[in-house]
């Protein structure tokens, strides 16, 4: 389980729980979304929602 989690780019000391079956661990775990990857995604997100206020912010001042 950890190479799968070390795939998803989990934090070494992440533990799922050890009452959970093996199944029910893969499972968890594929249906993540990689730390990583929704770190990339988060940023650009907010560079894109900046962006958009700031030409917002723009925008309103030209109309006064």
């Amino acid at each position: 389980m950890a190479e799968v989690l070390a795939v998803q780019s989990a934090p070494m000391e992440f533990e799922l729980p050890k009452t959970m079956s093996l199944t029910d661990m893969f499972k968890t775990v594929g249906n993540g979304v990689p730390v990583l990857m929704a770190e990339k995604v988060g940023e650009e997100l907010r560079k894109l929602i900046c962006e958009y206020s700031r030409l917002c912010e723009e925008s309103v001042n030209d109309i006064r």
